[in-house]
């Protein structure tokens, strides 16, 4: 995987975390001074290379929270209107 897949792919699950943190603000305790590292259960290679970039911010003595992330299927009813223009008698 090369850096712009990475990116791009943290980029998608910063977008999870932050409609999460939207949803329900008390829901996941993410410290204001902790740098977020994403580990995603589907898919390793991101996921490994996530854990060594989290490995070398501890190492400089960065706060880092891993945040694991597992995709799981949602089923939503979505109404859609139906208009039907009924003419007067």
């Amino acid at each position: 995987m090369n850096r712009k897949e990475m990116i791009e792919k943290n980029l998608e699950l910063q977008y999870y975390l932050m409609m999460e943190l939207l949803r329900d603000p008390d829901g996941l305790d993410v410290p204001d001074d902790a740098e977020t590292i994403f580990l995603p259960e589907d898919d390793e290679s991101l996921r490994e290379a996530n854990l060594q970039l989290g490995k070398r911010r501890e190492k400089l003595g960065k706060h880092v929270v891993y945040v694991q992330v597992k995709l799981v299927p949602e089923t939503r009813t979505v109404l859609t209107p139906k208009l039907m223009v009924i003419p007067s008698a």
